[in-house]
């Protein structure tokens, strides 16, 4: 498919509601992103959701369903987010407006950096962070929201599988910001809230918040992980242990400047928060922004990041897969780059350990082509990092593949958002073969 024809595809979706396919079940040469010889599967179906910017939260829930989830920012008096219920073949089973009770004068944020997940009763966890905001009218009768400063808070929302909220939860405020980044959950029905804390001295550090299953709070811990309100400082439990997911600061001398460098750090602690041991990576004149990571069939952990350098001669970005044993020893690192910058957003395995990678790019892959703008793409790499495949379609700049999950069954979905033009942004989401 034509970089010109996936935009009319798009737009045809837009104009007709966005519940048909991209493709006709019955012709299969038309299931292709610019053709097989560079796709990444052939594509089983894809959704747009006109006017709705995706987060890029995804997750699935009971017999192959979808759940994907937005921030609405405007037009409402209270923090709102959707929440939308898919089926594995496309259909819509639900969307809801979910309302908070955070305050009127109150923004919810689901962009970079959140986390959504259903647990053993098939409960959708989904973990933000809220902002204070001011309205005021203006001189053209309108309303205007203002952002308040050093008001962000760590936001954790538990809805049944129809979408009810059933309790909420908030962490930080006041002097010190927090930013809630991923949720995991463990065999006791117990949840554990990862974010991101920042003082007025810009000191950060990574705090984790265990919950039981009715909301009440048992601890929280902190860490001397740094991040920020992009990375995604994450939270994995495996064979009764945590690992924590975090930047560590190093300095860098450029020319007669001393800057702070951010590169992996990672954390392995007792259930109860006890750190057991720290682990550092790479370093050097790079930042590393973090995407997150997963544990691959063998305990594995894989860590996806965005390489930025920092010193005056080089402002490249690049996407950034780091392999390591459930020690913290190294198996393997590699930068992957189409140029001339790009930002990994997500990761998530397969069955076959084969790592699945999405974000945006300004360069093109091999087989495709780019006028600088923000493509979204996803990446197939094997489990030593080899690239197997990649796709990379057409959009309006600001574009961006967010969110990749794989069922257990190896389909494949991505969401995302981007522009086309004459439009608002507007929300994708992909299944692939």
């Amino acid at each position: 498919m034509t970089k010109k024809l996936l935009y009319v595809s798009m737009a045809l979706l837009l104009l007709t509601g966005c519940d048909s396919m991209i493709t006709d079940e019955t012709d299969p040469t038309d299931k292709t992103i610019r053709g097989d010889h560079v796709s990444m599967e052939t594509l089983d179906w894809i959704k747009s959701y006109p006017d709705d910017r995706m987060a890029g939260l995804i997750t699935i829930g009971e017999e192959g369903s979808l759940y994907t989830a937005t921030s609405l920012h405007t037009g409402y008096n209270s923090p709102t987010m959707k929440v939308f219920k898919t089926s594995s073949t496309g259909s819509e089973i639900w969307s809801k407006r979910i309302t908070l009770d955070i305050g009127e004068d109150t923004s919810l944020s689901l962009s970079f950096g959140s986390d959504m997940k259903v647990d053993q009763k098939g409960n959708l966890l989904i973990v933000g962070t809220s902002m204070d905001i001011a309205r005021t009218k203006g001189d053209d009768g309108k309303t205007h929201i203002t952002y308040l400063p050093q008001t962000h808070k760590a936001v954790f929302v538990k809805l049944n599988h129809e979408g009810e909220k059933l309790w909420e939860y908030t962490y930080g405020g006041g002097e010190i910001e927090s930013f809630g980044k991923a949720v995991e959950r463990d065999s006791d029905g117990n949840y554990y809230i990862c974010g991101v804390e920042v003082g007025n001295d810009y000191h950060k550090r990574t705090f984790i918040v265990k919950l039981t299953a009715d909301g009440s709070e048992e601890f929280v811990t902190h860490y001397p992980l740094g991040g920020d309100s992009i990375s995604k400082n994450s939270i994995i439990i495996s064979g009764g242990y945590l690992y924590i997911l975090g930047n560590i600061s190093h300095t860098v001398v450029d020319g007669k400047l001393r800057r702070q460098a951010q590169e992996i750090g990672i954390i392995k602690a007792t259930r109860d928060g006890d750190p057991i041991w720290t682990k550092n990576y790479e370093g050097g004149n790079f930042d590393f922004r973090l995407a997150g990571f997963v544990q691959d069939h063998h305990h594995n952990l894989v860590i996806a990041a965005t390489r930025v350098g920092i010193v005056s001669n080089d402002h490249d970005a690049q996407m950034y897969i780091l392999k390591t044993t459930p020690e913290g020893k190294t198996l393997w690192a590699k930068t992957f780059g189409a140029g001339p910058s790009e930002s990994a957003l997500d990761i998530a395995v397969d069955s076959k350990d084969n790592i699945f990678v999405s974000g945006w790019t300004r360069g093109a892959f091999p087989g495709y082509t780019n006028e600088h703008a923000r493509d979204p793409f996803l990446v197939k790499l094997s489990a030593d990092g080899t690239i197997l495949k990649s796709a990379q379609f057409a959009a309006k700049e600001g574009s961006s593949g967010n969110g990749v999950i794989v069922d257990d069954t190896d389909r494949v979905y991505l969401s995302g958002f981007g522009k086309l033009e004459g439009q608002n942004h507007y929300s994708f989401l992909i299944k692939y073969k």
